[in-house]
């Protein structure tokens, strides 16, 4: 199933509580993300927002950015917004301001449940790309990760699922991706 089938499907957003499954995910790819980045000249963080201001005026216009921001734009709050991935990694940890981190994350992630896929993440798909996010991960389920490369301004899309399964020695399945932006790192997603 392609990200599109999701985004353009009759899947509607809903509030729930993430399962149990959901929050070991979570965890287990986030503590690879941190473990890796630890030494480094590079940072990942959780819930950190993007400050939007940066691209200001132009990315207001953006049909993405007042899809995203409606409600914050009817309040009279369309200046002073962020976007919140999951998890994003930066080069420059110097540049957070009061609305979040103020230049271009090198790799953003998402986590999400197949049934609260919506045109939400199509709308964070077209600022990503717009702000030239180089990579972006959004990861349905220990079977679904939709990988998406920046190329020449857009992104390309990637799928991994079962079909790209690896097995290990005590013959347990998992997924192995490795990050094109960090060729050294590599996500291994264990199906249990």
């Amino acid at each position: 199933m392609r990200f599109k089938d999701f985004i353009d499907g009759s899947y509607v957003l809903h509030y729930s509580f993430p399962s149990l499954k959901c929050v070991h995910l979570k965890s287990e790819i986030s503590l690879q993300i941190y473990n890796h980045f630890v030494d480094s000249s590079y940072a990942a963080y959780s819930f950190m927002g993007i400050a939007m201001d940066p691209y200001f005026p132009e990315i207001k216009n953006l049909r993405a950015f007042k899809k995203y921001f409606e409600r914050q734009i009817a309040n009279g709050e369309g200046d002073n917004v962020c976007i919140i991935p999951d998890i994003l990694v930066v080069s420059d940890k110097k540049h957070f301001g009061d609305n979040g981190y103020e230049k271009v994350p090198k790799w953003v992630v998402e986590f999400v449940s197949p049934h609260n896929i919506s045109k939400v993440f199509r709308e964070k798909l077209e600022l990503y790309e717009y702000i030239r996010i180089e990579e972006y991960w959004v990861i349905s389920d220990k079977r679904n990760v939709f990988v998406f490369l920046l190329e020449d301004g857009k992104y390309v899309e990637t799928e991994y699922s079962l079909d790209f399964m690896w097995w290990t020695r005590d013959d347990s399945e998992f997924l192995e991706i490795s990050v094109k932006v960090f060729p050294d790192l590599k996500i291994k997603i264990k199906d249990e």
